[in-house]
């Protein structure tokens, strides 16, 4: 009986740790920010040293999404610094890999903006350091892909002021629309 609790014990703590990010992120975008939170937190508290780098990586920049919904954005960095290291450890500074946890940066300076103009050339910095780095880029999921583009276009939005910015980034959504319908598709809207 003691083998069964512990195998069983033993299943549970290794489900936490490997959660359906594509899951996480439909539950992000129906509003359940406080469960992803939750959920995202103690797989972390339960990730195996064995898992994966870039999967430890997306975690904590999950979680780091989830704080930035929150208007938490000192949380938000702490999670998108620590992943971001990780994937300069793993995959070097100048990774298409970094360039997601720069982007993640950008974002970051680009919040900060509003309140403290210096954050600015910050955020251009960080997203023009991102873009540099896409090159061949083989481990980037379509998300990975879209936070690059939306935080280069917004910072060409910023700078050039020019019209090119939503003609843009309405083809990043296309590109993850997918992601999206699968995550609404469970939801009935009502007649207007």
């Amino acid at each position: 009986m003691r083998y069964v609790t512990i195998l069983l014990s033993f299943a549970s703590l290794s489900a936490c740790a490997q959660l359906d990010l594509e899951a996480e992120r439909c539950a992000m975008l129906n509003g359940d920010v406080h469960g992803v939170v939750q959920r995202i937190e103690q797989a972390l508290q339960h990730l195996h040293k064995a898992t994966p780098t870039l999967e430890h990586a997306r975690l904590l920049e999950m979680l780091g999404e989830q704080y930035h919904r929150l208007s938490d954005i000192g949380h938000a960095k702490q999670y998108w610094d620590v992943a971001l290291a990780l994937r300069q450890r793993a995959f070097g500074d100048s990774s298409a890999e970094a360039a997601v946890g720069y982007a993640y940066r950008a974002r970051y300076h680009n919040y900060m903006a509003a309140p403290q103009q210096e954050h600015q050339p910050l955020a251009w910095k960080e997203a023009d350091r991102a873009v540099r780095n896409v090159g061949n880029a083989k481990n980037l999921s379509a998300l990975e892909s879209a936070l690059l583009q939306r935080e280069l276009e917004l910072i060409v939005e910023q700078r050039t002021g020019s019209g090119h910015y939503f003609t843009t980034r309405q083809s990043v959504y296309s590109n993850t629309n997918r992601t999206s319908s699968r995550c609404f598709s469970g939801i009935s809207q009502s007649p207007s």
